[in-house]
């Protein structure tokens, strides 16, 4: 390994090309984050370079003297290796780290190319020259076309760059226009208050601060580095790299920048990756992480059996890899067929029957991540090992433990080790081929993994009669219970048809309401019965068993009102199986309100139910 520690002009007047590998990430450099931070300081560089030149007039010393004064600005440092020559090709190198400001540099410099050749001052000729050298190879230099620009991105922004780098190139909507036109705007702006001779002696200034006071330590690697540890040292602790462009990069280092086969391992495998929908961030507080890293984590979950710490996650996958003896192309194969099963488990395609969509949609609301490896793992048998109705009926439990749980108030906190636990008891069961996968999972969530519970029916029960859910869970979750109820009753009804709703969408309303004194009093005989018995009701009236859902609020003088008005109101929304019963005359009280938390109770545990075997 050889460091140099040279200014930009150095760098780029060698007749040498720097071609980002394909694996590297998309250009992510942004105008807050760092376009307007890199031209304020370029500027700043420039005006004490302007300032230096001027003392020198003023003050008869020599130029070059006041120049040594300007300090210069350290871009950072550029990872290069070198890539084998190919016939007449001029020399390459692969960039392995600082492809964000090397490129962000090359849009700088076009902006500035931009301005030179719009003043149309023939003194400013030579620095557009010179500025068009530090971007280009001369065409007579080099084989073919591609091979006169010096940066050379990824194959799926070559054809965005050649339009980019050209003297009228736009690709509007595309970063890298953004930032030449954002640079090439700030640079016009700076001069507008200036005369001709002011102006062109800022461009000049400009042009000579980018070439001689930007500095940059350039790594170069021998065949006997290891590029991988070199580029984590310099990205691992400092810049938010995922744990997964992280282990991307490890993976595609392996085969080497000048493998020949890159280009397809990457397009068969790992370019669906790329896609915005891979960047979005899942799961909840200190659980969220972006899909990409939970995928890696769900892949090296299935791998070893054990669970992976997220703060850890690059480290594990990176001693899991480097242990590892299975070729690159089928470890690349594998981690692509766990990520449309994990994809699937997102977006719930047609091929999926509506109860494992279901399951899917609930575990996905309530954020319960941790059952995603198992979910995925799923998915992955072939079907002589998991028949549908099994797979169902292995979804259908995992949903049932987890909602169970949300029903009695069960902690959360130790699912990560639970469904391990699960994954390995059903793997184990599979591969020595003594159970069904989905056998094995039952058993396994019946023996209460980790110490966490499968409640059983009483326990639902109970806790229907006793605890009160309104204000105490979300009314997202109280609409997740709710919902799947009054689906289970249409069902029960024996009607061909059942009415459709987007459950999420509708209002819960209390039957008994929250100001119930004016229009519901309670009747007791001392002033201390009727205070106990008021503050009963107030504890009652939170309970699944006095809530319900309506397809649009109601009336505040209809919903607070007495019972026969608001009854008849209810028993307009009788669409809903939930409300079925408000169509006849029953009284509503504490009784009422008990005996149907025992009947929505029995509901909720044939919507989740727990098999005895």
């Amino acid at each position: 390994m050889k460091a140099v520690d040279e200014n930009l002009g150095a760098v780029l007047a060698a007749e040498r090309r720097h071609v980002i590998p394909i694996y590297q990430r998309n250009y992510e450099w942004t105008l807050e984050g760092q376009w307007e931070l890199l031209c304020d300081d370029v500027f700043d560089v420039a005006e004490s370079l302007r300032r230096a030149r001027r003392q020198a007039a003023a003050s008869g010393l020599t130029v070059e003297e006041e120049e040594k004064r300007v300090g210069a600005h350290f871009l950072g440092a550029l990872v290069l290796e070198a890539l084998p020559l190919r016939g007449a090709a001029v020399t390459s190198m692969a960039v392995i780290d600082g492809q964000q400001r090397l490129t962000t540099v090359f849009l700088f410099l076009r902006a500035l190319l931009d301005n030179l050749e719009e003043a149309d001052d023939a003194s400013l000729g030579l620095r557009a020259r010179q500025v068009r050298r530090m971007l280009l190879i001369d065409r007579d230099a080099v084989a073919t076309d591609e091979e006169v620009y010096k940066l050379w991105p990824r194959r799926r922004d070559q054809d965005i760059w050649t339009s980019v780098m050209a003297d009228r190139g736009s690709v509007a909507g595309h970063r890298f226009h953004e930032a030449r036109t954002y640079f090439a705007d700030r640079i016009r702006a700076s001069g507008e208050a200036l005369d001709d001779a002011e102006r062109r002696e800022w461009l000049e200034v400009l042009a000579d601060a980018l070439s001689h006071k930007v500095r940059v330590v350039v790594v170069t690697l021998d065949h006997s580095d290891d590029s991988q540890l070199i580029f984590e040292v310099l990205n691992g602790r400092q810049t938010p790299l995922s744990a997964t462009d992280l282990v991307k990069n490890l993976l595609f280092m392996r085969a080497g920048v000048s493998d020949p086969d890159l280009d397809r391992l990457y397009d068969r495998y790992w370019a669906p990756f790329d896609e915005a929908w891979w960047h979005k961030e899942v799961g909840r507080g200190h659980a969220a992480r972006g899909r990409r890293d939970q995928l890696l984590a769900a892949w090296l979950t299935i791998q070893t059996n054990d669970e992976v710490n997220a703060g850890r996650l690059y480290g594990e996958a990176r001693q899991y890899i480097s242990g590892s003896s299975q070729p690159l192309e089928a470890m690349l194969a594998d981690i692509a067929a766990l990520a449309r099963e994990y994809r699937a488990i997102y977006e719930r395609p047609d091929g999926i029957t509506p109860g494992i969509a279901a399951a899917y949609r609930r575990l996905e609301k309530l954020g319960v991540t941790t059952a995603v490896p198992l979910l995925a793992w799923l998915r992955t048998l072939p079907d002589s090992s998991l028949p549908d109705a099994a797979h169902e009926r292995a979804v259908a439990a995992v949903d049932s433990f987890v909602m169970r749980r949300l029903l009695v108030s069960g902690q959360t906190r130790g699912y990560g080790r639970a469904f391990i636990e699960v994954l390995r008891s059903a793997r184990a069961a599979v591969d020595s081929r003594a159970q069904s996968a989905d056998a094995a999972i039952i058993q396994a969530l019946r023996e209460a993994p980790h110490g966490l519970e499968w409640p059983e029916d009483s326990a639902i029960e109970s806790e229907f009669l006793s605890r009160a859910y309104y204000n105490r869970i979300s009314q997202e979750r109280i609409r997740m219970i709710l919902g799947p109820i009054d689906r289970a009753l249409q069902l029960r009804s024996g009607k061909r048809e059942f009415a459709t709703f987007d459950y999420e969408a509708l209002t819960i309303e209390h039957i008994m309401p929250q100001q119930w004194r004016e229009h519901w009093p309670v009747t007791a005989a001392t002033p201390d019965e009727e205070l106990l018995a008021s503050t009963t009701r107030d504890h009652l009236i939170h309970r699944l068993g006095n809530l319900t859902l309506v397809t649009q609020p109601l009336n505040s003088s209809v919903s607070n009102g007495p019972w026969a008005s608001k009854r008849s109101e209810l028993a307009k929304h009788s669409e809903l199986a939930l409300n079925a019963p408000f169509r006849t005359d029953r009284p509503w009280n504490e009784e009422a309100i008990e005996v149907r938390a025992r009947e929505l109770a029995a509901l909720a545990c044939s919507v989740w139910g727990r098999p005895e075997s």
